[in-house]
């Protein structure tokens, strides 16, 4: 049976949940092997409300 979410997406989305102007967050995976796959990838992709929201979250403040 294939696994509906990567292990590290299963453990760490739940953090996101309360993140502030964060729209949406989506992990892409694809296993080596898996579809042609010639090897492991993982990526996060991320929606916010606007651009003072992932500054604010990266180093503490908008200003």
């Amino acid at each position: 049976m294939r696994r509906r979410t990567s292990r590290p997406a299963g453990r760490r989305g739940p953090i996101w949940d309360d993140t502030e102007g964060l729209v949406f967050k989506a992990f892409v995976s694809q296993e080596r092997g898996q579809h042609g796959a010639a090897g492991h990838l993982y990526a996060s992709v991320y929606l916010w409300l606007d651009t003072q929201a992932p500054r604010a979250f990266s180093w503490g403040s908008a200003s």
